[in-house]
């Protein structure tokens, strides 16, 4: 979603979203936001959080998605022009 306002609330910094980022996560370490991942791919689920504001999507591939008020950053992208997330 091009505009989206992403706000990383634990960490007190919030960023518009870039399109050419595949993920939140990709998003925030272009940042020097360090937030905890593992695989990368969805499976693991190092990287849930919860999604306190606003819409995402998710890749199509996930083998279990996540809950509505969750989000795993290594997969997720904006729907909604503001997002809040606790990270």
């Amino acid at each position: 979603m091009v505009g989206a306002e992403i706000v990383f609330s634990r960490s007190g910094v919030t960023l518009a979203w870039d399109p050419s980022c595949e993920s939140l996560l990709e998003l925030a370490q272009l940042n020097d936001l360090n937030p905890d991942y593992s695989c990368r791919l969805g499976i693991c689920n190092t990287c849930l959080v919860r999604l306190v504001e606003g819409e995402v999507e998710h890749r199509s591939d996930l083998l279990i998605p996540p809950e509505p008020n969750e989000v795993l950053l290594c997969s997720a992208r904006p729907l909604s022009t503001r997002i809040v997330v606790d990270a």
